[in-house]
């Protein structure tokens, strides 16, 4: 299998443990920050995802939370898991 564009970000972790980030072709992936995740730009010009028609960040939420599929409108239904 060839990877390609495999990020981590930085709060990840597995078994409770924290991920150790490798590079953007390999199973670990490469680090992405909390901030990068949270920008429409690194999307953009990282992942090549399309803002105009598949994801969007909801209104005031760019640098704050991830982005959603571009159907989806807030308030979005919440879990938290331990």
């Amino acid at each position: 299998m060839t990877l390609e564009n495999n990020y981590v970000t930085e709060y990840t972790v597995r078994n409770g443990a924290p991920i150790q980030a490798g590079e953007a072709n390999d199973e670990r992936g490469a680090l992405a920050r909390k901030t990068q995740v949270r920008s429409k730009d690194w999307y953009t010009s990282t992942l090549g995802w399309d803002f105009d028609n598949v994801w969007k960040f909801l209104p005031n939420a760019e640098g704050k939370m991830l982005p959603v599929l571009a159907w989806m409108s807030a308030p979005l239904a919440t879990s938290f898991f331990n």
